[in-house]
């Protein structure tokens, strides 16, 4: 048998979203507004509220002391900036594996050892 959930809460504007968060307590000076928005409208305010999580008062659901956007907005800058870096490192990493792969597999298999069935043996786990 199964049970669906009923979602009763509306989706909200990227705009909506933010006036929640300001009076949840994330503090959005004038001049930084816009970019804001514009952070709500591309990156998403469910992503931002990853870096807000731990300073939410889980009674109330507003922060637990002032918070800034620029913070936040610092705070997702280097987790982006972290992930591209980790994540072109993994790519030289699997291109070096690959390539060694070929090298070896290539000189004692042929040029087209990725066509020889049973090269890698596939033994199941239980």
């Amino acid at each position: 048998m199964s049970t669906r959930t009923t979602f009763i809460k509306p989706a909200l504007t990227p705009e909506q979203l933010l006036e929640k968060y300001i009076q949840q307590g994330l503090v959005v000076v004038e001049a930084e507004y816009e970019m804001a928005l514009r952070y709500f409208r591309f990156v998403g305010p469910y992503r931002l509220k990853g870096y807000l999580h731990h300073r939410i008062d889980l009674q109330t659901k507003r922060l637990t002391d002032a918070f800034s956007f620029d913070a936040l907005r610092q705070y997702y800058e280097f987790d982006r900036e972290l992930r591209l870096l980790v994540i072109g490192a993994i790519d030289r990493i699997e291109v070096a594996v690959r390539t060694s792969m070929s090298n070896v597999l290539s000189l004692k298999h042929g040029a087209h050892w990725f066509l020889v069935k049973n090269l890698f043996s596939v033994k199941s786990v239980e």
